[in-house]
């Protein structure tokens, strides 16, 4: 498994639905950039989403504060474990959530506690 990690993994894109607003989560990307001699995996991870609200105001993201809906860029570094079909990413944000990844072929599942989560790997 360890040689086909390796390369660019694109999200479907999802919907998260918050107290305040909804999150459309339209194009992200892992990239699995190379591996380090303990065998650990390096991470770059990038995110766009486009949230919406029903009145301006209620979104408690930076820099959207006082709009009715904003699209923004988020991205961080991390590092991941591959054991068995599993693969494990501990991102540096604090605002990312680590992800536990099924791996099958080229196709990666998970769930971060907002929802599933399906990476297919780009050939």
């Amino acid at each position: 498994m360890e040689d086909t990690l390796l390369g660019v993994w694109k999200m479907e894109p999802r919907i998260l639905r918050r107290e305040n607003y909804v999150a459309y989560q339209e194009e992200a990307i892992i990239a699995i950039t190379g591996r380090l001699p303990d065998g650990r995996y390096t991470i770059l991870a990038r995110m766009t989403s486009r949230v919406v609200a029903e009145v301006e105001g209620l979104i408690d993201i930076p820099g959207c504060e006082d709009k009715k809906e904003c699209t923004f860029d988020d991205a961080t570094e991390g590092i991941g474990s591959s054991f068995r079909s599993a693969f494990y990413i501990d991102y540096f944000a604090a605002n990312w959530i680590d992800d536990l990844f099924t791996v099958k072929g080229n196709v990666m599942t998970a769930d971060d506690g907002n929802g599933p989560i399906k990476l297919i790997k780009i050939e």
